[in-house]
This record gives C-alpha cells, structure tokens and sequence, in this order.
C-alpha cells in the first residue's frame, strides 16, 4: 500500500528522484516488508536533532503567536500546558473549530482530510478511489491558518485544480490564508510545492465539507522563515520589550513610566 502526503511531494521536488519518490510512497514498514524494499536510512547523525529542530521552532513561533494574539491563537491544548511547549500544540479538528474561529484568527495545527473534490481534479480517482485504492493520502494539517475577513478589494484565490482565480470586491466570504514555519531562512521550491498542495487540498475539502459559501482559500499564502528579524511582528515585539522593565519585587513587568515611582519607593 502507498501513502501520499506533503512531505513525500516536497521530498520529490527537493531530489527530483524517481526511486526515492517510489520508496517514499511505501506506506510504513509493513508495507516495505512485504515488497522487499529497504528502510529508511532514519539513523543518520543529526537527522533526529534537525527534525526536532524544526518542531521547536514550531513551537516557539506558536507560542509568539499567543503572546501577541491572546484571543486570536487557536491551539487545542490543556490549560495547564505551557505555550512553546509540545503539549500545547495537539492537532486541531478543522472542521469542528472553524465553526466557532474568530475573524482575523490564527488556528495552529488544524487537519482536514484529502477529499474528492481535489482527487477529481487532479483525475486520481483511478489510483485513490474505490474501495481499495492503490494510493492513500494523508490528512493535511497546515502549520497556520489565518481567517482573513474581506476588506472591500478584489482578491486572489486558489482552486482544487490549482487555477488561480479573482473574486470581486463585494465577495465578503472570510479568506483561508496558509501559512508554513521553516527553520531555514531561505524559502526553497520545495517549501511553495507544499504549500501549494495545501491550497488546492483545502480549496476542495471546503466544497465537499459545504463550506465553500463561507470560506475561500486565499492564493497568498505564506512562509514563516528562520530568519525575520525585519518583519513587522519582530519588531513590534522588540518595541514592546524595550517599553517594559521587569520588577523583582512585584515579579512582573511595568511600563517605563512606572520605573522612577517603584525606584523611588525602595
């Protein structure tokens, strides 16, 4: 059995490897057992600490987030687990949270399935249709999902066949905008093949989730790179930082207006 999701298609573009595409799509160990094809090579030095790496700066990205957008950063986590720590991230069910997501929100970690809507327009009812497929394909679950509401301008959307489309100014539907953290700096084909995979598969679970009158998939989509100490919210963040003082004795921050009254209170 074969398993398709974002990371075999973002590998493929990275190497453009047909065996490593054919290997990749074995789905598990049991299913490489039974045709006789090797492992992955999983015990390479410093792949695990890359990948976790990669899951940290997640997190800490996330947890920015619900410092800066309390109300707005959506996690499905416990109350009492730390933002930035991996118990506050589990995956979020989007078809139960986008009922109640507020405009302008940010849901983390949202899953949705691949849906028929998608595999009809890309003509793969022959490899994943049926009642048994030859493909599976995995859930989708975007690192972001940021609900834009419409501001009254003409705006660009993405298809479930990939067409690029533009809606007018008095379409009022809440716009879906992707957005994928990396650790590297630099943005790569690969990264813009998995978010374009995202767009056409959300694009299509809306249709078939009757969403579609609501919502729409925004074609900006967005990478979240390693490196943004220019970006707004960097530096927003700094400002905030440089107008707070931290006070031992009352254990929390206080804006720089209230420094002389505390030190004068010593």
């Amino acid at each position: 059995m074969y398993k398709l999701g974002k990371r075999v298609i973002s590998q493929y573009i990275r190497t453009g490897c047909k065996r490593r595409l054919r290997l990749d799509l074995y789905d598990g160990r049991r299913s490489r057992a039974a045709a006789n094809v090797p492992e992955k090579d999983a015990a390479r030095p410093g792949l695990a600490l890359i990948t976790q790496q990669g899951r940290d700066y997640e997190h800490q990205k996330y947890a920015e987030l619900q410092v800066s957008f309390p109300d707005l950063a959506i996690a499905n986590s416990d109350a009492a687990a730390l933002p930035g720590t991996p118990a506050a991230y589990r995956t979020l069910d989007l078809e139960t949270v986008l009922a109640e997501a507020p405009e302008n929100g940010f849901l983390l970690e949202a899953e949705f399935p691949v849906t028929q809507t998608f595999i009809a327009a890309h003509d793969l009812n022959g490899l994943c249709g049926g009642d048994g497929p030859l493909i599976a394909l995995a859930q989708v679950r975007p690192d972001i999902i940021h609900l834009v509401p419409s501001t009254g301008s003409a705006r660009r959307t993405i298809a479930p066949d990939g067409t690029l489309q533009t809606i007018g100014a008095d379409d009022d539907r809440i716009g879906l905008r992707i957005i994928d953290i990396k650790v590297s700096g630099q943005a790569s084909p690969a990264h813009f093949s998995e978010l374009a995979y995202y767009g056409m598969t959300l694009a299509g679970w809306l249709v078939d989730a009757g969403r579609s009158e609501e919502f729409v998939v925004l074609a900006n989509a967005a990478i979240w790179p390693g490196k943004h100490e220019a970006s707004s919210l960097h530096e927003l963040e700094e400002t905030d930082r440089r107008n707070l003082v931290f006070d031992r004795d009352l254990g929390y921050c206080q804006e720089n207006w209230a420094i002389e009254p505390i030190a004068q209170g010593r």
